[in-house]
């Protein structure tokens, strides 16, 4: 909608609202055969994780009964996720010749190479269609999710990135069969994140789930599913009127304001054991729940909950990092410029349900913490 807002003909003045709706499709299906049969006639260009790429030979044979295929296996990392891994996938992108429209992008993998490749995707001509398969649990319920691309700068995570939302995603669980238990234990960062902080029925779902949430083959039935798809709704229930984060005061930045600084200096340092996203989400959501239990905003009952089905997860690490309050004070600070100067801080009042601390103290941070090492 355009709207002149001044009548003088010498300095028209104007202002532009412009309502940019995409639709984005979630769906349920075997990919390979997605490729093989849906996408037979298609220029396809796949960024495919190396270890799924090596964990089936099927792979290989479709490229070959595929004219158009063209899959890149990639050794993608959070410590390679930088500016020169971004360039090398323009680049390819480019020398392959992809159309802006009539092709297929396909990034299938974990989170870190969904990010970059959206970027890629983005930038090249101004934006071509993405499909994102996700291959991890991470993937699944965050960054298939998500319209934020990113790449790190700088030594700051996702310092430089933009929002994109010319994609689709096909969900294909028995790619999650190929993960090992470290994998898994970082996508159940994001789920307990989202649980704890907003759902109850997932927590319970999680707590009913104890004994199988480690096991990748657990994730390709029925259960594991259902756990899969109500964290994917809870997430899009978040982004769905806040898409482009217009309003900073987000439950879902629970467990992202000590983590990430904790994150990049755990990769970063000789010093220290490194620590995925997954975990340094948990372990972040652990000392907030501590701070809410601290101020009698959380019951003790259901802070003794959130640790059980930490320690069922291995959410509590012995990780030196965790000495450092300074640190994770320097992250919290940070986060606060992000969010425009204030805190919003997400902390749970009870499980499922949330409010925000806007004054919180390092004193108050380092005694959670201390709690938090035990």
């Amino acid at each position: 909608m355009l709207e002149v807002i001044s009548d003088n003909p010498c300095k028209l003045q104007f202002k532009m609202k412009s309502a940019i709706e995409s639709e984005i499709n979630f769906t349920w299906t075997d990919i390979k055969v997605k490729i093989s049969e849906e996408w037979g006639a298609k220029k396809i260009l796949a960024f495919i994780d190396s270890n799924v790429y090596e964990a089936s030979s099927n792979w290989a044979e479709l490229e070959i009964n595929h004219s158009n295929l063209i899959l890149v296996p990639t050794n993608l990392n959070e410590a390679s996720k930088h500016i020169e891994s971004l360039i090398a996938c323009l680049e390819r992108i480019e020398n392959i010749g992809m159309s802006r429209r009539g092709d297929i992008l396909l990034a299938i993998g974990g989170g870190v190479l969904m990010d970059l490749v959206s970027m890629a995707a983005n930038l090249y001509r101004r934006g071509i269609p993405l499909v994102k398969v996700p291959t991890t649990l991470l993937g699944f319920v965050d960054a298939s999710v998500g319209i934020k691309t990113g790449i790190n700068f700088l030594g700051q995570r996702n310092r430089l990135g933009s929002y994109y939302l010319n994609y689709d995603v096909v969900y294909d669980t028995s790619l999650l069969a190929t993960i090992g238990n470290d994998l898994v234990r970082e996508g159940l960062g994001e789920i307990f994140k989202i649980a704890t902080i907003k759902s109850q029925v997932l927590f319970e779902l999680l707590e009913d789930s104890k004994d199988s949430l480690l096991d990748p083959i657990f994730y390709t039935m029925e259960k594991g599913t259902e756990i899969i798809s109500l964290s994917v709704q809870l997430m899009l229930e978040e982004l769905h009127h806040n898409p482009t984060e217009t309003n900073l005061k987000r439950c879902v930045d629970f467990g992202h304001s000590f983590s990430p600084g904790v994150e990049m200096y755990s990769l970063q340092s000789d010093s220290v054991e490194p620590i995925p996203h997954g975990l340094a989400v948990g372990a972040d959501c652990i000392i907030t729940s501590i701070i809410a239990k601290n101020r009698g905003l959380l019951d003790q009952n259901d802070l003794e909950r959130i640790f059980s089905l930490a320690k069922v997860i291995d959410f509590l690490p012995k990780n030196a990092v965790y000495e450092n309050n300074e640190l994770m004070w320097s992250s919290m600070v940070d986060m606060t410029r992000h969010r425009a100067g204030d805190q919003n801080l997400p902390i749970p009042t009870t499980i499922g349900e949330f409010s925000f601390i806007q004054d919180l103290t390092f004193d108050e941070l380092s005694v959670a913490a201390a709690e938090f090492r035990g």
